[in-house]
């Protein structure tokens, strides 16, 4: 069995041509390594990019969608809506990469519920 590792979360995948489990990980094997305390990040949670569309964080008015009633009857009833377009190529760009910054240099509240062994 091959066991590689990715990133400092030591994300490990098992892979075999030879596994009679099909690559399947058995149940309650841990796949994610948390960080070593001295590896979180435990000042603010900025990633220090910048944000699509030349906004200025606190500055820059929130932009906003017009609904149908329809829609707002669906986010009543159902407690969620789709906006389609809400997000366009800039953004989900910059959420992608605000993801890999968080994923690179975990806060130490990302992974509180894991070290405080809660769902375990």
């Amino acid at each position: 069995m091959a066991i590689k590792r990715t990133s400092h979360l030591q994300q490990s995948t098992a892979t075999t041509s030879s596994d009679p489990t099909n690559g399947l990980i058995k149940r309650g094997t841990k796949i994610l390594k948390e960080p070593a305390l001295w590896e979180y990040n435990f000042g603010l949670q900025d990633p220090s990019l910048p944000l699509p569309h030349d906004i200025t964080a606190r500055v820059t008015p929130p932009e906003t969608y017009d609904l149908t009633s329809s829609q707002i009857a669906t986010l009543e009833s159902e407690g969620v809506l789709l906006i389609k377009g809400a997000f366009d190529s800039c953004w989900v760009d910059y959420l992608r990469a605000a993801t890999k910054a968080q994923v690179e240099a975990p806060h130490f509240w990302s992974f509180a519920g894991t070290a405080s062994k809660l769902g375990t």
